[in-house]
């Protein structure tokens, strides 16, 4: 535990939390999700989520170190220094974080479903050219949609994909009071949570796509200490961004 808390500390540092915030002070309470494509009873009150682009600057080395997170703090990539190859030309890259309906790629691993967004992670280099692999690993973390009270121990997953259509299942850390999961990802592509298909009811923008044999299955994976620290720094992250545009709308209601 004390291992996990002072590289938590350290990750939390390196993502530029406020100093001085501490860890086990709780987190602010999850907004209301964004949806591309929502279930029928809250598409009314729905606010999509929407893409985004970033730039990232370039050294001889690859990549600088980069934390991307979206407007809606739904999803949040951290890149470490060289993440991304050099290229010769090339001083920046533009990453492009895009939320889709789930029913627009393929159906999840067996007994899986998405449960939220799938998120498109792309990105090209400054003057053309494709990113197609990542030098490190980088930790994804990701909102999900609260769940109905039945279902609320239910296990969240991360699954990721490089086309859209085969998935893989990730060892996953799951922080159900925040709302978030992280998992570490080898390569840009698509990312999701995914839910037991059995206890996906109220989740959805509707019925499930027919289970997929497609992916390989990581399951029993145990997420190490530097999962649990990200999504700890993360989660700080997040909250302390939330408190700030709470604070901030409650300054210019007043």
């Amino acid at each position: 535990m004390g291992s996990a808390y002072v590289l938590a500390v350290a990750a939390g540092s390196w993502l530029h939390a406020t100093p001085g915030v501490p860890l086990l002070d709780g987190f602010a309470p999850p907004e209301a999700y964004r949806w591309v494509s929502p279930p029928p009873s809250l598409a009314a009150r729905n606010r999509p989520a929407q893409p985004q682009r970033f730039t990232i600057s370039m050294g001889k080395h690859g990549s600088d170190p980069q934390v991307i997170s979206t407007c809606d703090l739904q999803a949040t990539v951290v890149l470490g220094s060289g993440a991304i190859p050099p290229r010769t030309g090339s001083s920046s890259v533009e990453l492009v974080v895009t939320p889709l309906a789930s029913a627009s790629v393929g159906a999840a691993p067996a007994g899986r479903t998405v449960a939220g967004n799938v998120y498109r992670l792309s990105a090209q280099y400054e003057g053309n050219g494709t990113v197609s692999e990542l030098r490190r690993r980088a930790p994804v973390t990701l909102a999900y949609p609260a769940a109905p009270t039945a279902a609320g121990h239910i296990t969240h997953q991360v699954i990721w994909s490089i086309d859209g259509r085969g998935w893989k299942k990730l060892a996953t850390n799951d922080n159900r009071q925040g709302q978030l999961v992280v998992a570490f990802i080898d390569g840009l592509g698509y990312v999701a949570v995914a839910v037991p298909t059995s206890a996906a009811d109220g989740l959805l923008p509707s019925p499930s796509a027919p289970p997929s044999a497609s992916g390989s299955s990581n399951g029993g994976l145990i997420v190490g200490i530097a999962a649990s620290a990200v999504l700890v720094a993360v989660a700080v992250v997040l909250t302390v961004r939330r408190r700030r545009r709470h604070r901030g709308a409650h300054r210019r209601g007043g």
